[in-house]
């Protein structure tokens, strides 16, 4: 019962009602750790945009995705499964077309459909954009000035009969982070802003830029071969922070012009808008084995994202219990009154408990490590850390996870073959500082044995290597991996 969302068969998709909302907006951006948001925090004020939109939506605090890396949490997120059925266990790789991904669901239900997919791990090259025709694939991000979208735009407020689905998926705030609204947001909240003034600020900014991946991933070594003292590692932390929030108030200024390009057109209580990120970003946290980065542990700040929808007759406020990125193209299918998110979507539609028809269900959110990219691996694979995790370049030493109410359930590799359980109380412990694992714990076992079975189903897939479609080249790999930062 507990995987059944990762096997269970789905249904053949139909038309939407005549009085399904008539405009669908997919926002998806990447590495975004939603404590950086003024919904998740009420103590950010940086972020007016979101802090607006979160007060007419669903904020969602305990919601998780698949994994933390881009490709296999988009492929989650488009095909409403887990990479068992999606099979994209590292990027970049491509999607098969045998999956029926939110574009194909709602194209199906007479749906106009627009992708801007912007991510370059998972963009309509890779085929993220299944079921797009040539004219609604679109370059770059979702731009709320952009005239073609504005037209778009106008053509639903005039036309009572049009339907659009809008998607779209980029990064402003993935690492190395560029800081581009450092000067906005230090005039505007200039006490977030005190280390900016700091003498050796301009070279710790630069410093990062230079060493991020081996301050990722070969911390002690690279701090040590630096010369950085104890002071300056902790004036970097500030750096990267600062230069972070700057890029969340890019991304706010970005969203919050989308939103007002619909609202302005009288178009609110006709569409719906689904906010949401593929993973979070951990910045430095001293227990953590890799710091600024995202995918290759089980951090808190990496699988819990942030997701808010709102939507006509959706009351606003929170919802509390734990939901996954494979819920998300079903409940969008369940709001917009499509009977059907296609035949190999695994997750549950919420849209009967978020309108208060039926009670919330209980949902176990299981997640797991990503593989590294081939490339990555030949480079920075045998950093001590990394190779202590993961000894080879092999599915089977992915740690999984999952997550039941604010439990989160662990199981991962230590060093030299012995694995680890771990349970943590994300309410009180949301660094994962204390283990309160006992194996007379009899729902502790009960999760172990949950735990044991998804690593040995996800590993079974992962050695089926690519089904139905060609690997993505060598070259292209190294362009798309560079491009991300990735690799030198």
């Amino acid at each position: 019962m507990v995987l059944a969302f990762l096997v269970a068969p789905g249904c053949e998709p139909r038309q939407a009602l005549p009085d399904s909302p008539r405009l669908v907006v997919l926002y998806a951006t990447c590495s975004l750790n939603k404590d950086f948001l003024s919904p998740y925090d009420a103590e950010v004020a940086f972020t007016p945009a979101f802090e607006r939109f979160g007060s007419q939506a669903r904020v969602f605090r305990r919601h998780q995705t698949e994994s933390g890396q881009s490709g296999t949490a988009f492929a989650s997120l488009f095909s409403g499964s887990q990479a068992a059925v999606h099979g994209v266990f590292h990027h970049p790789a491509r999607l098969r077309p045998e999956l029926d991904l939110v574009t194909e669901v709602f194209a199906e239900a007479g749906y106009e459909v627009h992708t801007w997919l912007a991510h370059p791990m998972a963009s309509a090259k890779l085929g993220y954009a299944q079921g797009v025709p040539q004219e609604g694939v679109h370059g770059g991000r979702l731009d709320g000035a952009d005239e073609g979208l504005l037209a778009l735009l106008d053509g639903v407020k005039h036309d009572p009969g049009a339907r659009v689905l809008l998607v779209t998926n980029f990064t402003l705030t993935h690492g190395p982070y560029r800081g581009a609204r450092l000067e906005r947001l230090c005039v505007e909240h200039p006490s977030r802003c005190d280390v900016v003034g700091d003498a050796g600020f301009e070279r710790l900014r630069s410093l990062y830029a230079r060493h991020h991946i081996a301050l990722s991933f070969d911390f002690e070594a690279t701090v040590e071969r630096l010369g950085l003292s104890e002071s300056e590692v902790d004036r970097l932390r500030a750096v990267t922070r600062v230069l972070f929030e700057a890029s969340v108030v890019e991304l706010d200024e970005e969203f919050g012009e989308l939103v007002e390009a619909i609202d302005s057109r009288g178009l609110a209580d006709e569409s719906v808008i689904v906010f949401t990120s593929d993973h979070g970003e951990i910045h430095f946290r001293d227990n953590a084995d890799f710091h600024w980065t995202h995918g290759f542990q089980l951090a808190p700040e990496v699988l819990n994202v942030a997701l808010m929808i709102r939507a006509p007759g959706l009351r606003p406020g929170s919802h509390e219990p734990v939901t996954r990125s494979v819920d998300v193209l079903p409940t969008l299918a369940g709001l917009t009154r499509l009977p059907s998110a296609g035949s190999t979507a695994r997750g549950v539609d919420l849209s009967a408990a978020l309108s208060g028809a039926e009670p919330a269900p209980e949902l176990l959110a299981f997640s797991h490590t990503a593989m590294f990219p081939a490339p990555w691996w030949r480079q920075w694979g045998d950093r001590p850390v990394v190779r202590r995790l993961y000894p080879e370049w092999n599915a089977r030493w992915m740690g999984v996870g999952l997550r039941s109410g604010d439990f989160f359930h662990e199981l991962r590799h230590l060093r030299d073959g012995v694995w680890s359980r771990g349970v943590y109380d994300l309410a009180g412990d949301p660094g994962k500082r204390v283990n309160l694992f006992d194996p007379d714990d009899p729902r502790h076992a009960e999760m172990g044995t949950h735990l044991a079975q998804y690593k040995e189903m996800l590993t079974a897939a992962a050695a089926e290597g690519p089904r139905g479609v060609a690997p993505v080249g060598e070259e292209r790999q190294l362009e798309l991996l560079r491009s991300l930062g990735y690799i030198e």
